[in-house]
């Protein structure tokens, strides 16, 4: 999708401060070690009170009216708010995000959905007013961020974590960080995320009892920034350079914590790893002298591969891989035209994905070859949430009749539910899932 065709969120409806999503890729979990050991976790991990008690909410009125073959169910909001979005879904459907309520001001809080729309309110620290769900595992770990006493919803956010419980937990960071954040959750508990200090950004994992890894640096650079991580905990992502703390050098981190640079192809100048699945092939993108920039695979011993583009293209990039090798990412079709939805197989031929004429986005990819995103009808101002199938066949998702009647698809589950938010009769955001039953498995 081009800048022309961006969807407009909850913080360009209204004037709501949000501390915004975080981009992700959802990981399909299977259970590990039963609820015994996130009993454990949960104890290690040492809970922090909230500012308000999570509670689950009451039902809220939820808009009903559609239009498409496959209707939103919406998953409601905090009581007192008028604005939701769904970021992230787990293996049995429960989803995470954001929510308003019936807070002043009224900042984001992140939120907690049930498959059949219950909404907790997951709170903050104590003093906070403000927080984010990113990610959830399949045991009901939480990833996110919250502030703690700052007043304005925004700045100096902390990384936490919420327990199945609903309890939060700040994490451990380095002690000259000014803000952190917790982006993914992977399948076992692990989380990674980032730390900004005055002159450094620093790459995160922590263990499923909250022990905290500061993974290395090439020497030279500003830091690291940390993008995906597997079942086993293996990191991948790239170090950053300059005041703008740019990419430079993909990279990715063992189970140990051991650095390894990966390969480049010739005459890049820059990379950065973005998805790795558990055999350990990661992808990502790496960038020429002008505007070109080529997605790209690279095998378990750091060895890289060319995706290339479609023909004539000069653009492609690479968000993510499943575990039978898919990849999915972006490519154009002219030099300096826009970038469309792609998928290449494992052998590395490149598809097109459908559209219904104009742009188009995917963001996540399931085991089973399902993707999430939206797409941008020729008839239309607003982008609607797509679903594609393992062939590239769209499926368009549904949208709320009479409001702004858009949608964006942010993940997708085993099942190939997909969540994300579309907009209600009153033109808000609202969370929703697009579930499989009467539109297509």
């Amino acid at each position: 999708m081009n800048s022309n065709d961006a969807p407009r969120t909850a913080e360009q409806r209204t004037t709501i401060p949000s501390t915004g999503p975080g981009r992700r890729r959802r990981v399909p979990a299977a259970l590990i070690a039963g609820l015994a050991a996130a009993a454990c976790a949960t104890a290690a991990r040492g809970a922090a009170p909230a500012s308000a008690a999570p509670a689950s909410a009451a039902e809220a009125p939820r808009a009903t009216a559609t239009t498409g073959t496959c209707p939103p169910f919406d998953l409601g909001v905090l009581p007192g708010g008028t604005m939701s979005e769904a970021y992230d879904i787990n293996l049995f459907d429960v989803s995470v995000g954001v929510s308003t309520a019936a807070f002043e001001p009224r900042y984001f809080r992140a939120a907690r959905w049930s498959p059949g729309g219950r909404a907790t309110d997951l709170g903050t620290l104590p003093g906070g007013n403000a927080s984010t769900a990113r990610s959830i595992d399949a045991l009901g770990f939480v990833a996110g961020d919250s502030n703690a006493g700052t007043g304005d919803g925004v700045s100096a956010t902390r990384a936490v974590v919420w327990d199945p419980l609903g309890r939060i937990h700040q994490l451990a960071v380095p002690p000259d960080t000014t803000s952190s954040t917790a982006s993914r959750v992977g399948p076992t508990a692990i989380v990674i995320g980032r730390a900004d200090a005055p002159a450094h950004r620093y790459a995160l994992r922590w263990n499923a009892f909250g022990r905290l890894t500061v993974l290395p640096d090439l020497p030279g650079t500003a830091g690291s920034v940390a993008n995906a991580l597997n079942a086993a905990g293996v990191v991948v992502g790239a170090s950053v350079v300059g005041a703008a703390r740019s990419p430079g050098v993909a990279v990715r981190w063992s189970t140990t914590g051991r650095l390894q640079v990966l390969d480049a192809p010739v005459g890049a100048t820059s990379s950065v790893a973005t998805g790795v699945n558990d055999s350990g092939t990661a992808v990502g993108t790496a960038s020429f002298a002008g505007e070109e920039t080529r997605a790209v695979r690279w095998d378990s011993r750091g060895h890289v591969h060319s995706l290339g583009t479609l023909p004539g293209g000069d653009r492609s990039t690479a968000s993510a891989v499943n575990g039978r090798g898919t990849v999915i990412g972006a490519s154009n079709s002219t030099p300096g035209g826009p970038l469309v939805a792609v998928m290449w197989d494992s052998f590395g031929r490149i598809i097109p994905l459908a559209t219904l004429g104009a742009g188009s986005t995917v963001v996540d990819i399931n085991e089973r070859g399902y993707m999430a995103g939206y797409v941008q009808p020729t008839d239309a101002v607003l982008p609607v949430a797509a679903r594609w199938s393992p062939s590239g066949a769209l499926t368009r998702l549904g949208v709320f009749a009479g409001g702004d009647e858009d949608g964006i698809g942010t993940a997708i589950a085993p099942d190939n539910t997909v969540a994300g938010y579309a907009s209600d009769p009153n033109e808000d955001n609202h969370a929703v899932l697009w579930k499989p039953a009467g539109c297509g498995r």
